[in-house]
């Protein structure tokens, strides 16, 4: 009896032990890579409120690595920090929609520690999302990690203990989120989702107010990191239904063509196989907007008073939206 009573105790805390999915490479995942077919298209506004390198030393300053230009487009492993309790507020060219399966998926740079089986360094940000840029609901979390023990700022974590929290994964693998949770809602309109917020959770054990899941856990996260990298580092946020047809394309996905990209200052970029009619912008990486013209077939942008950085080209045609990072050097 013994014997039974031993396995069954062994089986239950198998079991128990791995709640959720776990982390890629590792078994069965529900991570969504970031070069996958049913990505239909991505962020193309990113607005981040910078949280503190530590909030219990602001002396530190805030987290100060990469720019909201790196929030937006393919995920590409370049990040913007959020920094402790740090925002960001993404936007698209075409609205999320609730359809059948996982709606969107957001991307951080999380890594495996040591070649250890499934612990990974798992940077976590609380998941919101609106209708209208003004009321927003969060998704639900859940992190059954031990609360008693504080993860490091290069620590690694179980993530096959928590669900419903973005950073789950590994760099190039998106955490997916369905709209569908909140159908029965009447305060948000899960068809046409304008706005995803992004808020990093501050992984404090001993904080006054801890974040918390949804059933009052404590969510525990590598805290504190107090560098420029701090906190969530938000790679991109990818669309997987949308409200409309029409998808927000990369060039290489199209017959546009751009080239040379990297280019030098003072060289021309030359863009090919445009249609009539074609509205083509550049902004730089403030979102300001740099260039703009109406062209045929081909169109040549001159460099010569841009300043060496990363840039955003939209072109506009055929009722298509094509998005390209370009490089000044």
């Amino acid at each position: 009896m013994k014997y039974k009573i031993l396995l069954i105790t062994l089986l239950f805390g198998k079991f128990s032990y791995a709640q959720f999915d776990p982390q890629v490479l590792f078994g069965s995942t529900k991570a969504i890579y970031r070069d996958s077919s049913i990505i239909k298209g991505w962020a193309t506004i990113c607005n981040v409120t910078r949280g503190w390198q530590n909030y219990l030393d602001t002396s530190l300053g805030k987290a100060t690595v990469g720019s909201e230009f790196y929030g937006t487009l393919k995920a590409d492993g370049s990040v913007i920090s959020l920094g402790d309790s740090g925002i960001a507020i993404l936007q698209f060219d075409n609205p999320i929609s609730d359809k059948e399966g996982p709606d969107f998926c957001v991307f951080e740079n999380g890594f495996i520690v040591n070649n250890m089986q499934g612990i990974s360094h798992a940077e976590l940000a609380f998941v919101e999302v609106s209708s209208d840029g003004v009321n927003y609901v969060r998704f639900p979390s859940q992190c059954l990690l031990d609360s008693t023990v504080q993860k490091g700022n290069f620590d690694g974590s179980n993530v096959s203990l928590i669900d419903g929290l973005a950073g789950k994964y590994i760099g190039g693998y998106g955490t997916p989120f369905d709209l569908n949770i909140f159908a029965a809602l009447s305060s948000i309109n899960i068809g046409k989702i304008t706005h995803v917020k992004l808020i990093d959770v501050v992984g404090n054990k001993d904080a006054q107010y801890p974040a918390r899941d949804k059933d009052g856990r404590k969510i525990i996260d590598p805290w504190p990191t107090p560098f420029a990298a701090s906190g969530f580092d938000l790679d991109a946020v990818g669309v997987i239904n949308q409200l409309y047809g029409t998808n927000v394309l990369e060039m290489e996905e199209t017959a546009l063509s751009v080239y040379p990209n990297p280019v030098k200052m003072g060289e021309n970029i030359t863009l090919n196989n445009l249609k009539n009619n074609a509205q083509i912008s550049l902004k730089n990486n403030l979102g300001m907007e740099v260039s703009y013209s109406i062209s045929d077939d081909k169109k040549l942008i001159e460099t010569n008073n841009f300043e060496a950085g990363i840039y955003i080209l939209t072109v506009t045609q055929n009722k298509q939206t094509i998005h390209q990072k370009i490089v000044i050097h």
